[in-house]
Formats: structure tokens, sequence, C-alpha cells
């Protein structure tokens, strides 16, 4: 009996183990939401990305000591006015390291569609006077580690909400993105959910 009650608790331990397993190898997207949830997250080539940070395996925003998402203000004070988010993997690196979206004249323009152009910096390394995605990526092709840019009209940031104190912003995207060698690739599935206040705590 007890050579039984043995197997059938060694049985449940695996199985056990073995959906822990296939739960981190399954990674969920955030919901999209329009309520500061300080979420992110897409798709790219079949396989979820969503920020983590130096102590997380998740979205990346648990207070680590590195953070998996950062926003940036550019051309604070003028009418170019824009945010760059950021969103990073610390942690359990898959095929994607990093993400940049930036929303040029998010503070001025509010709610509404945002046609990608191309990364273009401007003198002094600043920013561009338009909207891009850029991406560190394993490539699909090669499998080596390749920076894809969007270039004009390769795709779309749709915002969906931006409060009057420009501190919370949510919206979705999608994009195609061209590396030096012309290889382009797909980023689906995008959304954000953004509090600035919140992430700055």
């Amino acid at each position: 009996m007890k050579k039984q009650t043995l197997i059938i608790a060694i049985i449940v331990i695996s199985s056990i183990a073995g959906s822990c397993n296939k739960e981190d190898e399954t990674e969920q997207l955030p919901p999209i939401t329009q309520t500061g949830a300080n979420t992110f997250g897409f798709v790219f080539d079949g396989v979820v990305f969503t920020p983590t940070d130096s102590n997380s395996r998740g979205f990346g925003i648990d207070g680590g000591e590195t953070s998996g998402i950062s926003v940036f203000g550019d051309y604070s004070g003028t009418e170019h006015y824009s945010n760059r988010i950021e969103a990073k993997r610390y942690t359990n690196i898959k095929n994607v390291r990093v993400i940049n979206v930036y929303i040029y004249q998010v503070a001025e323009i509010g709610v509404g569609v945002y046609n990608l152009g191309a990364y273009n910096i401007r003198e002094g390394y600043k920013q561009p006077y338009n909207n891009y995605i850029s991406i560190y990526a394993k490539s699909p092709t090669t499998g080596s580690w390749t920076e894809y840019y969007s270039y004009e009209n390769s795709g779309e940031i749709n915002v969906t909400r931006k409060d009057e104190d420009n501190v919370v912003f949510s919206g979705t995207f999608y994009a195609r993105l061209r590396s030096n060698d012309g290889e382009i690739v797909e980023v689906t599935q995008g959304r954000f959910d953004i509090d600035k206040k919140e992430m700055n705590n």
C-alpha cells in the first residue's frame, strides 16, 4: 500500500511540475485596457513579448532594480512634445530584447491613428519628427540578433486614450519592420496602457 501511495504521489508531483513548465512556455499577452495598468505586449514571429525587469519573469512592472519598461519624454514644452515607450527583457529572453514605440506629438494630437515613418535621427541624436517603431530581435531567417526599423507607412499606432495631464495613455500597434539588409519582419497584436506617474514612483 505504501509503495502504491508513493507511486501515485510521484505521478501527481510530475504532472504539476509539467503543467508549470507549460505555463512558463506559453506566456500570455496582457489584456487591452485603458486604465493606466502599466502593461505592454506584442507578438513577434509567433512568440509573445512582454517586458521583464531584473527580478521577474512577467510583465516587468513589479519593482525590480532595473525596470522592464520606461517612458521618455522628448521636446517637452514645445509643439513637438512626444513620448517613447522602451520595453526590454532582462530575464527569460526569447526572440526580442528591446522595442521602442515613439509617438510623435502625442500631447497635441491625443487620441487617433499615428502612421509610422522611418527612424531618422536629427542633429545631436534627437528623436525624429515622426512616429516610429524599432526592435532588436532574433532574425527569423538567420537566427542572428538584428536591428529592425519601421519605414514610411509600414504600420500604425492607435492611441485610444490620453488624459489631459499627459500622464495616462493607452493604445494598440502593428508594424512591418526592415533591417539594414532588407529583411522584413512583422510585429502584431501590440498593446500598451501607461500611467507615467505610477511608473515613476
